[in-house]
């Protein structure tokens, strides 16, 4: 039988052929061998498969978010990711964007305070929703309703944020 997760989803069947031939132990554990390395490998791909779908369902949402969003990188405070949104909304090429931290999308007399906020909530990523003011590339100030959370991302710790504009407000 062909067994993934203690369930038989098919069998490999032996044929002989001629009154000579019959199956011994040895055959029969090898064939069991395969079958066992066969289910193993159908397994590992089917599991594969639904991983990229979920992967490319999660890039999905975070890519079409309406609502700018990016990752940031804790230590560094540099841009990991972000979404289509942040680009328009900012007027930065994501590869502009992805060159940067987020201090350069802040006012530089707002950096000390942003620093010293990180600190005090404990690191980036603070659940903690705040207004910040944040400028644009081409020099516009904009009030934006920042929350954010702690993310690992490609391995190291992040934050995980969405601006919400609220200069109207």
């Amino acid at each position: 039988p062909l067994v993934t997760r203690d369930r038989p989803w098919g069998a490999i069947t032996l044929l002989t052929t001629g009154v000579d031939r019959m199956l011994g132990a040895a055959d029969l554990d090898l064939v069991a061998e395969l079958a066992r390395r066969a289910a193993t490998t159908v397994e590992t791909a089917r599991l594969l498969q639904s991983l990229a779908v979920s992967e490319e369902r999660y890039r999905l949402l975070f890519e079409s978010n309406p609502l700018p969003m990016w990752v940031y990188d804790a230590e560094t405070l540099r841009f990991l990711a972000v979404n289509e949104a942040a680009v328009r909304a900012y007027g930065y090429a994501r590869a502009e964007f992805l060159a940067m931290s987020i201090t350069e999308i802040r006012p530089r007399e707002d950096v000390d305070a942003l620093l010293a906020d990180l600190k005090e909530r404990g690191g980036p990523g603070s659940p903690a929703p705040g207004t910040w003011r944040h400028r644009k590339k081409d020099g516009t100030l904009i009030d934006v309703e920042i929350t954010a959370g702690r993310v690992q991302f490609e391995g190291r710790p992040a934050a995980l944020v969405l601006a919400h504009d609220v200069t109207e407000r």
